[in-house]
């Protein structure tokens, strides 16, 4: 006597599952799932604290070597204003400024501009009547960009109108 293919019960059907089968299955698809965009996540903020590490540290490191490329600038100048030999002194910024271009840092021009106080830091206000208030009239010592932000802020001489009214 041959069975009908509706007289099979359930659980012995080729190619079906019981109900709780298929519910226990599907709940692990979906822990999966969740665990696997943890897992993503994770990754994406550990990849990021650890580029915010690296970021920090070379900013530490450009920032003091700035201080030491502006003292070797400061000793051209006053080598050259005292007609002596800079030749080696030189050489010795076009590879400091060659270093800083590899590495995406790059001056700030502020002299013109006006004062933005997440690039310049006004260490000295001038009263000049035929500039706009808050104009950036000279650089005390040059700001530096890196990768599309401020490295080193650039300390400046603004102007102010006085007291005119």
């Amino acid at each position: 006597m041959s069975q009908e293919p509706d007289d099979i019960p359930e659980e012995n059907k080729p190619d079906t599952m019981p109900d709780t089968d298929v519910a226990k299955s599907l709940e692990f698809e979906e822990k999966y799932k969740r665990a696997l965009a943890d897992y993503v996540n994770l990754e994406r903020r550990a990849e990021a604290t650890i580029r915010d590490g690296i970021n920090q540290k070379m900013d530490v490191v450009m920032r003091d070597f700035l201080n030491i490329y502006d003292d070797f600038e400061r000793a051209r100048d006053v080598y050259k204003a005292q007609e002596i030999d800079t030749s080696g002194l030189d050489s010795i910024l076009k590879n400091a400024t060659a270093m800083l271009t590899k590495n995406n840092i790059t001056p700030m021009n502020a002299v013109g501009d006006v004062l933005d106080t997440n690039l310049h830091e006004p260490m000295r206000i001038v009263e000049k009547s035929d500039l706009e208030e808050n104009t950036v009239i000279k650089e005390l010592r040059k700001g530096y960009i890196i990768n599309n932000r401020v490295l080193r802020t650039a300390l400046v001489e603004v102007s102010t109108k006085g007291g005119e009214s």
